[in-house]
């Protein structure tokens, strides 16, 4: 069952959609989206990924971890984490393992948990998400587009306003419901999205590798002076030196490759 929030959540998600298909040339751009986002390379990305997460899922089932009330969370998570994990671990992976696997043991996870759990009704939901993702927009992004930092300031205090607020109301709406806070499926629910998390994290380093290695062989085919039976040995002496080792793998130096295959 979905809690008030998701519910919220979920309608403004709907409402922009419905926004899109409804502006011809914000239709138009969405279709365009829909499009980069369904290409063949990502589709054959999204069967790797969700194979491997069913195969991970099923034996978490195997092992009587997994049970139908952990449904709701699989599917919210299959569908927001994966593919944004891999573009931000693209951008930074040492900072995003680091982070990730320190936030999977954090005490912030519960306080997730209760946040999301025991929220306002909803109505205040969906007055309150649009105005937090406002204000966290203009927080986030007021200085780098001509705004001031006493503005960028001001909007986050107000997201912390209301974050705290909502946060109270979820403790008392908690302490009310004590009762079913101290069961195993609840326990469950804590702990399984940081450990869906760890599982997947060595998927997504393991993709980064291939990411690359293809961004490698691509430079490698741009060199029109080699045979392709040259381009592949470079390929070959790249990934024999480099093997699983992302960060020999950003710093391959082509040249030196190259100069090897001439002597």
């Amino acid at each position: 069952m979905f809690t008030n929030r998701e519910l919220a959540i979920m309608i403004w998600v709907n409402v922009f959609i419905l926004y899109c298909l409804l502006k011809p040339d914000v239709r138009q751009s969405f279709k365009n989206v829909i499009k980069a986002t369904f290409n063949k390379k990502l589709v054959m990305l999204y069967i790797i990924i969700y194979t491997y997460m069913a195969f991970c899922i099923y034996i978490l089932y195997k092992v009587r971890f997994w049970n139908i009330n952990l449904l709701k969370d699989t599917l919210i998570w299959l569908i927001t984490i994966p593919i944004f994990s891999i573009i931000k671990a693209e951008e930074d992976s040492k900072k995003y393992f680091r982070e990730t696997l320190k936030s999977c043991f954090e005490v912030y996870i519960l306080i997730e948990f209760i946040g999301v759990n025991y929220p306002f009704s909803l109505w205040i939901e969906l007055i309150i998400i649009p105005i937090v993702l406002l204000f966290s927009l203009v927080g986030e992004f007021g200085e780098r587009f001509g705004g001031t930092k006493e503005v960028s300031t001001f909007a986050y205090s107000i997201v912390i306003i209301i974050s705290f607020a909502a946060f109270v109301h979820s403790i008392r709406l908690m302490i009310n419901d004590i009762q079913n806070i101290f069961t195993e499926d609840t326990l469950k629910s804590i702990i399984y999205i940081p450990i869906l998390t760890i599982i997947y994290m060595p998927m997504t380093y393991l993709i980064l590798v291939f990411m690359k290695y293809e961004t490698f062989w691509v430079r490698v085919k741009c060199k029109n002076y080699l045979s392709k039976k040259d381009k592949r040995m470079v390929m070959c002496k790249a990934i024999k030196n480099c093997k699983l080792n992302l960060n020999k793998i950003k710093n391959i130096k082509l040249e030196e490759y190259i100069n090897i295959m001439e002597r």
